[in-house]
């Protein structure tokens, strides 16, 4: 069985028939046009409809031979007997550590440096489901209410229909048609937990140790029923604050795993984890947490006047005026143009003359602060040559000098 490991964002030769480039192809427009979960906040900014797509396969002069290129996304691909490993651009322990930032992690979770840079995301995410998930069971499942109707009943319960019991009994039978509430396990939220375990059971790419787990977890849904498509949007409230991280590790479960796209007697099926949103949701995080004593931070859309347009920074330190953009990108020797226009528009909306755009760097960036007019843009990377630990200290420490100019390394008492 062939095997290829490639690095999201980056065009790597792989060795493909017709068949299996085009069942490729077709997978990716069909991941693509998963608005909720792969489409883009601002629409105007992307390619047509017909264009879009999360992994491109090009051909080469060789006709064996294919280009691939999976857009911001991690995890695993198989088409026909091939298998592609789609490793992150960043060290898979500074993802790990940005995930376990934003808070969806269960706290059960192996430290960040002990993951191995060759697991890959199919197994990580399964392995980090079912923690939260056996951690949830310790509470056992929530009930609610639902509604149900039945027109068979042989007692009346809950409300009458007159119409449908009228008709029962002008068919000679002496049942009665209720409307009538349940108070059980079988709510969206458990729906949507029960999906995910069934998924892990399912998909032979996860470790025999995990899908076993699994499966003892899934004993304990005994009346749950199967998933239903508006369970996707299911929330948390002040009942469920137990559930923690599981039902948005199930929902990145069920969003990231496709085995639709077929071509011929080919298919394509993949796992694939979308990294930027991912990556920026652990950098706010962190920066609540280190920053709390400055300023507030947010992220929130604004409307440029009244032209119906609006603009969305990834953060605004508020109290300190100023903007910043996360871009999961690994910055080399010169300002991305369109980044460095982009932070500038974004501080000209929100009416702030300090702009940043973090990104990602193995050495400390020499790029210089650029004035655009009154407004300086600076460029703040997160240094993926420290571990972890070290990265978000020097990264912590540098947003404050720049919002404050207070640095905590010389901090003395």
């Amino acid at each position: 069985m062939p095997e290829y490991s490639i690095e999201e964002a980056v065009t790597t030769k792989v060795n493909l028939s017709r068949e299996e480039a085009t069942a490729l192809n077709r997978l990716g427009q069909e991941l693509a046009s998963r608005n909720n979960f792969w489409g883009a906040v601002n629409a105007e900014s992307e390619p047509e409809e017909s264009e879009r797509t999360i992994v491109r396969v090009r051909p080469t002069f060789d006709p064996s031979c294919y280009e691939i290129f999976v857009d911001n996304a991690v995890g695993m691909i198989g088409v026909g007997e091939t298998r592609i490993s789609v490793q992150p651009k960043i060290p898979a322990e500074h993802l790990v550590y940005l995930l376990n930032q934003s808070g969806h992690l269960p706290r059960s979770v192996p430290q960040p440096a002990s993951t191995g840079g060759d697991e890959n995301l199919v197994q990580l995410l399964s392995a980090w489901y079912v923690s939260a998930l056996e951690n949830l069971l310790r509470s056992d499942l929530i009930r609610d209410y639902r509604e149900l109707r039945a027109n068979d009943l042989s007692s009346l319960r809950g409300t009458l229909n007159v119409e449908g019991t009228a008709g029962n009994y002008y068919r000679g039978s002496l049942v009665f048609d209720c409307t009538y509430s349940e108070f059980d396990v079988d709510t969206a939220l458990n729906r949507l937990l029960k999906a995910a375990a069934l998924k892990i059971t399912q998909n032979s790419l996860i470790n025999e140790i995990t899908r076993r787990r699994s499966r003892r977890c899934l004993s304990r849904f005994d009346g749950v029923s199967h998933e239903r498509w508006p369970d996707l949007e299911a929330q948390t409230d002040r009942r469920s604050t137990h559930y923690r991280s599981a039902p948005w590790l199930a929902k990145a479960l069920l969003h990231s795993e496709s085995r639709t796209v077929h071509h011929g007697n080919t298919s394509a099926w993949c796992f694939l984890f979308p990294t930027p949103w991912a990556v920026e949701e652990g950098l706010r995080s962190l920066l609540q947490l280190t920053l709390s004593d400055v300023c507030e931070i947010e992220k929130r859309g604004r409307e440029l006047g009244s032209s119906g347009i609006r603009i969305f920074p990834d953060v605004q330190f508020k109290g300190c005026s100023a903007v910043a953009d996360i871009k999961y990108k690994v910055y080399k020797a010169a300002w991305p143009r369109a980044d460095l226009y982009q932070s500038v528009a974004f501080a000209a909306g929100v009416s702030v003359l300090k702009a940043a755009v973090f990104s990602f760097s193995e050495e400390p960036a020499a790029l210089q602060d650029i004035p655009f007019g009154a407004i300086s843009v600076k460029n703040i990377t997160w240094l993926t040559r420290l571990t972890a630990d070290e990265a978000q200290a020097a990264f912590s420490n540098e947003v404050r000098q720049w919002l404050v100019g207070y640095d905590l390394r010389m901090q003395t008492g």
